[in-house]
């Protein structure tokens, strides 16, 4: 059967009109159905909360910036599947100028760290990295951490700025003393030591009582953050952090007191037959800490 011209015309017509109709209850269908589809994650959006307590403090000529995973067991738990190297941190950071707190933020360097990398050091699961020093000593640097999943570069936790503001200008490091002392003239005390470390349950043949001394900062400490003319009082800020070392070469980055000390001395139990190094840092309000003391070690 042939048709005209005209009635050719109106069947091309009516063929792109229906296509039109039946691609337009797709599209519709489409964008019904898509609710029920699973969504894809926003590789901007954090999903999880897998790190906490982000810190940056100035450490004797030092900068560290902290920060603790908030599941122990992430850590073997990726290595043992073998996926450590799937994840990563990136820290991002911004500088500005003291003593002007209301200046442009400027973007400085983001450093992309592995799992593995050789620039974070691990002690259980608490990380630590220590970026450079600036050359300006008045320029402020805020930490922005991020933990990344590398196959799809999604963003798992993220943290706020952090900042350790500027150093503060430590007049001396601490005079250490050390000496042993008998647990049973401690009487009183002995009970509340022997609660806080489960080393003095044991047999006291075993263990010695290590006391520690040191000279309180009896001079006025500058904050170098503020005025010229500003000076803060010793007693009213600053504390005492305790660190062990089993060979005095390798430093932990946890010190051994809970809380920093306000006294001028401390009682540290060991085994007399693991004699350990100390030495002390001055901390201050914000967490940072001086320039260590002399190592000792008490042999006897």
């Amino acid at each position: 059967m042939l048709l005209g011209v005209g009635e050719h015309q109106e069947t091309i017509q009516f063929s792109r009109a229906c296509r039109s109709v039946f691609l337009s209850l797709i599209l519709f269908s489409l964008i019904a159905c898509g609710y029920r589809t699973v969504p894809q994650p926003d590789p901007e959006k954090p999903q999880l909360k897998t790190f906490q307590n982000p810190k940056a403090i100035f450490r004797g000529e030092s900068l560290r910036l902290s920060w603790q995973l908030i599941e122990p067991e992430l850590l073997k738990e990726l290595a043992s599947e073998g996926k450590l190297e799937n994840h990563r941190f990136e820290i991002d950071t911004l500088t500005r100028e003291e003593p002007c707190s209301r200046c442009e933020l400027r973007a400085g360097t983001r450093y992309v760290l592995d799992f593995n990398s050789l620039q974070l050091e691990r002690e259980g699961n608490l990380f630590y990295f220590f970026p450079p020093l600036s050359v300006n000593p008045q320029q402020v640097t805020l930490f922005k951490i991020r933990h990344v999943f590398i196959p799809t570069n999604n963003l798992i936790s993220v943290s706020d700025y952090v900042s350790a503001g500027l150093p503060t200008n430590f007049i001396r490091v601490p005079k250490l003393n050390i000496e042993e002392v008998n647990p049973k003239n401690l009487s009183a005390n002995l009970d509340s030591l022997l609660e806080q470390n489960q080393m003095l349950s044991r047999d006291l043949k075993d263990v010695r009582l290590i006391k520690m001394v040191w000279q309180p900062l009896s001079e006025n400490v500058e904050f170098r953050w503020q005025n010229d003319n500003f000076l803060a009082h010793n007693q009213m800020y600053y504390r005492v952090n305790i660190y062990r070392s089993e060979d005095g070469r390798r430093w932990p980055e946890t010190p051994v007191n809970l809380q920093p000390i306000k006294e001028s001395f401390a009682l540290v139990p060991e085994l007399r037959s693991n004699p350990g190094h100390y030495h002390v840092r001055w901390i201050d309000r914000s967490g940072n800490e001086s320039l260590p003391s002399m190592k000792i070690t008490y042999a006897q």
